[in-house]
């Protein structure tokens, strides 16, 4: 093999900057024995179950295509509430979730976040998409086999990118960070022990405590405090390498410092608009319905969730998520 083409290769299989080099490189390393241990291995691992989280894994994916930088919102139109997960991004980032199901190991359309973790941390998938719980499960639990053996980048972006306001696609560079599923506590005003609830909050959320759970895996708590990034080498303890360590850490801080970035849905009836999306995407995933007619009549149920709990409250409550002005 000449120099030229190992370095060609060694481009192309480098982490995948746009959804297009993810696929190539998941079709690459799908079908044949790359890591040695007499079994055929697969490209990725991701979530597709229904019911569990894969809703927000398919948002924070289908952002590099349908979250202008431009442009706060994301979910909805802020002046009307009308839907844009139907719009040309989402159809594209549906079709990429669908395509490149076949890089995955079988079974992977019922695929939930410790499916994918598992399948990963075993050397059975080059390449996983999740929270920052693969860096520590790949290092710390008893079923790796890559321990120190494993980079971290940013999630892929794209080359072009969906502008809902023109209702054109504008070809520029995009990269999105997606902060998704955080744990918060929070003290009900009709609690009859305010203050002992909210000592234990604060316990659970402390500096060394949060410390000790982000380099555990299976607590789910992920690093965000300052202390927490402040020292690679106390992660030593958790299986890291110092340098593995600060690799990881660094990836999660620029993803926490991208300015374009998508939000959960937190406007009153999210856990409604997810669940009818996540069912009718699993039904584009089964092949129940095409992927667009899934994505319409998706956001048709939404549009029926907006008008019952009433149209001008949702804009209201979404501008305030979006902080902007009523």
């Amino acid at each position: 093999m000449s120099g030229a083409l190992q370095e060609e290769i060694q481009i192309r299989l480098g982490p995948p900057a746009t959804w297009q080099e993810y696929r190539d490189i998941a079709e690459f390393f799908t079908g044949w024995d790359w890591s040695g241990d007499g079994k055929a291995d697969y490209g990725i691992a991701g979530n597709r179950v229904v019911g569990d989280i894969s809703m927000l894994q398919f948002f924070a994916q289908a952002a590099a295509h349908a979250k202008h930088p431009d442009d706060p919102a994301y979910y909805f139109d802020p002046e009307t509430l009308k839907p844009r997960i139907n719009n040309p991004g989402f159809a594209r980032a549906l079709a990429i979730w669908i395509d490149t199901m076949k890089f995955g190991p079988p079974g992977m359309a019922n695929f939930a976040g410790h499916d994918v973790r598992n399948s990963f941390v075993s050397g059975q998938t080059a390449m996983a998409i999740d929270w920052a719980d693969m860096g520590v499960h790949a290092v710390n639990s008893p079923a790796s086999v890559i321990k120190d053996k494993i980079g971290y980048s940013q999630i892929p972006g794209s080359r072009e990118v969906f502008n809902a306001t023109t209702g054109h696609w504008d070809k520029q560079p995009n990269q999105v960070s997606s902060i998704s599923g955080n744990w918060t506590f929070f003290v009900s005003k009709a609690s009859k022990h305010k203050a002992l609830a909210f000592e234990f909050a604060s316990h659970m959320t402390a500096k060394e405590l949060t410390k000790k759970f982000t380099a555990l895996s299976g607590t789910a708590v992920n690093p965000s405090r300052r202390s927490h990034f402040a020292d690679p080498a106390s992660w030593n303890q958790s299986g890291f390498s110092t340098d593995s360590a600060k690799a990881y850490l660094d990836e999660i801080t620029t993803s926490l410092s991208n300015p374009n970035v998508v939000y959960d849905i937190t406007i009153p009836g999210a856990g409604e608009y997810y669940k009818v999306f996540d069912d009718y995407v699993h039904k584009a995933v089964s092949g129940e319905l095409k992927p667009q007619k899934a994505l319409d009549q998706a956001a048709a149920e939404w549009e029926k969730i907006t008008d019952r709990l009433g149209r001008e409250k949702q804009i209201s409550y979404y501008k305030a998520s979006l902080n902007l002005g009523h």
